[in-house]
């Protein structure tokens, strides 16, 4: 004769074997939306940082393109607007 398989944890009926609810299926299902939740937004912020180094880099190229010398020399800064009376 074979015993039914007993199943993990503490025999049945013990109410001192739950300590806290970290392992209910509520607790397991919000801690699966959070990771999806994570997940989503990591995909989200990766595919801006594309977007904004393709405008980046699209933007350069088309600085670079139609200015004159002076600017092309890689200053991305201009002295332009500068007040220096607030010395």
């Amino acid at each position: 004769m074979t015993a039914a398989k007993r199943k993990r944890g503490a025999q049945p009926g013990n109410r001192n074997a739950i300590k806290s609810g970290l392992h209910t299926a509520e607790m397991r299902a919000l801690r699966k939306r959070a990771r999806r939740n994570v997940l989503a937004i990591r995909a989200a912020i990766a595919h801006a940082n594309l977007a904004l180094r393709a405008q980046f880099s699209q933007s350069r190229k088309n600085e670079n393109s139609g200015l004159s010398n002076s600017r092309k020399s890689g200053n991305r800064f201009s002295v332009r607007n500068c007040d220096d009376s607030r010395t």
